[in-house]
C-alpha cells in the first residue's frame, strides 16, 4: 500500500532501479518478477521481461546466459497505479535455487551518457490526480516530433496526438475524459496518472 519513498504519492508512480549484477555460474539464469502493476528487466541490455501492463500481483519470467565472476548491467522499470504496489526481483539457475539476489550480487553502478541519449531519460507527467490538463516534462529539448496516445486500462485510445520539437514541456488537455485510471503512451515509455 506504500512506495518506495515518503515524497512519493502511493498509488500513480514509476521506479527504476539500475546497477550491476554478478553471477557465482557459467550458466543460463532465470529472472523472476512479480509485480503489481507492470514491470520491465534489462540484463546485459537484453530486454528479457516485458510486461508493461495493469496487473495484479503477477509472476514473469525470462532466460539469459551468464558467466560467472563477471558483472552485467541490470535495471528493472516498474509502474503502480492504484491499489496495492508490489516489485519483486528474484533469479535462478540449475546450481543456484530460486531466490531474492543477495546483496552480495548486487552493485550499484552510476548512470552516464544520459546527456547524450535523451530517450534514456523518463520524463514526468503531472500532476495525478488530474483536472483538466496533464503536462509531460523532459530534461531534453525534444529535437523531433512524437506521437503520443493516451489509452484506458482496457488499452482503448482516448486522445491521441503529436508532441511538437523544440520544448521540454507540453500541456494536453485531458477534460474530455471521463474520471478513472489513464496511461499516456509517448516516447516509448507508458506513463500511468489518473484523472479526477
Amino acid at each position: 500500500g506504500g512506495s518506495p519513498d515518503p515524497v512519493i504519492n502511493a498509488d500513480n508512480f514509476t521506479a527504476r532501479w539500475t546497477g550491476e549484477v554478478l553471477p557465482q555460474f557459467t550458466e543460463v539464469y532465470t529472472f523472476y518478477t512479480t509485480s503489481d502493476d507492470g514491470a520491465r528487466l534489462w540484463v546485459n541490455n537484453a530486454l528479457i521481461i516485458d510486461k508493461w501492463i495493469p496487473q495484479p500481483a503477477t509472476e514473469w519470467s525470462g532466460t539469459i546466459a551468464l558467466t560467472a565472476g563477471m558483472k552485467y548491467p541490470i535495471r528493472l522499470e516498474y509502474f503502480d497505479l492504484g491499489g496495492q504496489a508490489v516489485m519483486k526481483l528474484k533469479w535462478g539457475s540449475l546450481k543456484l535455487p530460486k531466490q531474492t539476489i543477495t546483496k552480495s550480487q548486487l552493485f550499484a553502478s552510476f548512470i552516464t551518457g544520459l546527456e547524450d541519449n535523451p530517450a534514456a531519460m523518463v520524463p514526468i507527467l503531472f500532476p495525478s490526480p488530474a483536472d483538466n490538463e496533464i503536462t509531460l516534462r523532459s530534461s531534453h529539448v525534444s529535437t523531433n516530433e512524437s506521437d503520443f496516445r493516451i489509452v484506458d486500462l482496457f488499452g482503448r485510445t482516448s486522445i491521441q496526438g503529436t508532441f511538437s520539437s523544440g520544448q521540454k514541456e507540453w500541456v494536453v488537455s485531458i477534460s474530455s475524459l471521463p474520471s478513472g485510471y489513464y496511461i499516456m503512451m509517448a516516447k516509448g515509455l507508458a506513463l500511468p496518472f489518473v484523472k479526477k
